[in-house]
Order: C-alpha cells, then sequence, then structure tokens
C-alpha cells in the first residue's frame, strides 16, 4: 500500500500550485469537494501566484527588504581659514584698486568768481583804450558788466535794454550802486545810439566806472 503523499512531496506541491490556479474563483467548499485531502493541504500550504518559495525558509517568515542606497554627502572642500584669507586679500586689492583710481582722476578745475572773470576782461579791456574806437569799446565794456551782473544774480541782462536792465536787477543794489550803474548806462547809449562825440578819455571814464561797479567800489 503506497503511504499517503505528504504536502513536502515536490510533485504533489508542483499539482497543488497548478490546482491552486484553476480553483482560485471557486467558493471554499466547492474547492474542497474536488480535490483529495493530501493536495488540499498543499495547496493551503504552497505559495500564491507571484510569490517565490525560499528554500528552508518557513511561510510566516517575512522576507528582507533592500534599501537604497544614501545620497552622496556634498562636502567643502578647503576649510575656514583659507576661506577667510581669500576674503581679506579681495578686500585689499579692492581697497588698493580705488585708491589708485581716485589718484588717476583729474583734480576739479579751480572756480573762478564772476567778480574775477569780469574784472580780468576789463583789464584785458584798457589795453585797448588808445586803440579801439570809443563806439567798439562802449560795446565791449557794457557786455562786460552785464555778462558779470547776469552771472553774479541769474538776472538775464545781455537781451535787455538799459531801461530793462535798470529795472531788473535795481531790487539787489543799493542806492549809490544804482546811480553808479545808471550813468555807466547812459554814457554807453550815448556814444552806441546817439552817435555822440567821444574820446579815448570817455573811453577812460566808462571802464573807471565799470571797474568800480565789479569791485563794489562806490564814490
Amino acid at each position: 500500500m503506497t503511504p499517503p503523499s505528504s504536502p513536502e512531496d515536490p510533485i504533489l506541491r508542483a499539482s497543488a500550485h497548478t490546482f491552486r490556479g484553476g480553483v482560485a474563483g471557486l467558493p471554499v467548499w466547492i474547492a474542497a469537494s474536488l480535490c483529495p485531502v493530501p493536495l488540499l493541504a498543499a495547496i493551503k500550504s504552497a505559495p500564491a501566484q507571484g510569490q517565490t518559495a525560499i528554500p528552508g525558509a518557513s511561510p510566516a517568515e517575512p522576507v528582507p527588504s533592500i534599501e537604497d542606497i544614501a545620497p552622496p554627502v556634498d562636502v567643502f572642500p578647503y576649510p575656514p581659514w583659507i576661506v577667510g584669507c581669500a576674503g581679506l586679500l579681495l578686500l585689499v586689492v579692492l581697497f588698493l584698486f580705488l585708491r589708485w583710481w581716485r589718484n588717476q582722476r583729474p583734480a576739479p578745475a579751480p572756480t573762478i568768481s564772476p567778480r574775477t572773470v569780469a574784472l580780468e576782461a576789463l583789464a584785458r579791456l584798457g589795453g585797448q583804450v588808445e586803440t579801439a574806437t570809443p563806439y567798439a569799446f562802449s560795446i565791449a565794456v557794457s557786455d562786460v558788466v552785464r555778462q558779470f551782473v547776469e552771472a553774479s544774480t541769474g538776472v538775464h541782462a545781455v537781451r535787455q535794454t538799459s531801461v530793462e536792465f535798470l529795472e531788473s536787477i535795481s531790487h539787489r543794489l543799493s542806492g549809490p550802486e544804482r546811480d553808479l550803474l545808471s550813468g555807466f548806462l547812459e554814457r554807453c547809449d550815448l556814444i552806441k545810439f546817439a552817435q555822440a562825440t567821444a574820446s579815448a578819455s570817455d573811453s577812460r571814464t566808462l571802464l573807471s566806472s565799470a571797474q568800480s561797479f565789479v569791485q563794489g567800489r562806490v564814490p
């Protein structure tokens, strides 16, 4: 008599796998009535489809999981003291460059006051008293005075008539200064527009009045 097959029998285990795949969709009581007891025991102990039985391991023993490899760790390649020295050296180089750049820039031109500019122009006209005609000299000396007033006060006096010029500047002048400027402009207008007879002496008088007004020396 052949002894009943054990569930560990390889042939019986293979049959159990095949039978289990075929009756997987049937109720348990129907599957039990269709197979013998040894085959039913093998079905219960056989692994399900998609699983692999590990030799020598019990069915309840968990399969060890495989963990992922840890990502690489970023490590700064230079020690802190090297970084600090490099930063300090960079600051020193930047300071030296800025110092050199400032020394290379041209020095700003000295500011010349309007009074100095006017006096220098009048000094140059002084050498033309004997050579320039009184008409041309009166125009030149009048322009110097108007440019001085415009640069000093901001009043646009170059294109104004003598009357407009006096009206626009009179509130900035004292009484003697206004009288000096008024007499200077009247003599210039007589020579320029009335064609009055003038000589080098008249040119010297205009020059003296212009110098006194620019210097602020009121008689």
